[in-house]
């Protein structure tokens, strides 16, 4: 169970993109650090940051289960949603979307739902990360780190946090 929650680590922030998170939404606006600096992080605040992670992965599955089960409520799959949002992407209304006038009815309404959920989940994240002892913004330097800094990242993988909790 361990390794395959770190072996997800690096991919988290994909992931929860995927899930149409806005992050910056949830931890507020923030330069990116440079790859040149090196964050410090103590050893509690790692185990602290391990701990939410942790959480929140869990929490990204459920909300993955919610959102399909939202598209798949409208009559869609999810390929064909996926498809219509992507084309949406690169057109200027939905008006322009080369789809029948029922799918992109659908997509509307599994997208509302799916906001819904979104709201909830960035909700869910900010709590969890609170309730772990860090503040998102500096939850957020250290997913940063992690994703940058090949050290940190084994510091993070060596971490048996389960026995300090």
């Amino acid at each position: 169970m361990k390794s395959r929650f770190f072996t997800k680590v690096i991919s988290i922030g994909f992931i929860m993109g995927l899930l149409f998170i806005s992050l910056d939404n949830v931890w507020g606006q923030q330069d990116i650090q440079s790859q040149h600096e090196k964050l410090e992080v103590s050893d509690t605040e790692l185990i602290k940051f391990a701990k939410a992670l942790h959480k929140l992965q869990a929490i990204q599955d459920s909300t993955q289960q919610e959102m399909v089960a939202a598209i798949e409520s409208t009559g869609l799959d999810l390929e064909t949603y996926n498809k219509v949002m992507r084309e949406r992407q690169n057109v200027e209304s939905m008006e322009d979307v080369d789809a029948s006038e029922k799918v992109k009815e659908q997509v509307q309404g599994a997208y509302r739902e799916i906001r819904v959920i979104q709201i909830s989940q960035e909700q869910k994240v900010s709590e969890i990360i609170q309730e772990e002892g860090l503040e998102s913004d500096r939850f957020r330097e250290i997913l940063q780190s992690v994703q940058q800094d090949p050290e940190l990242r084994k510091r993070l993988q060596g971490l048996n946090y389960e026995d300090k909790q």
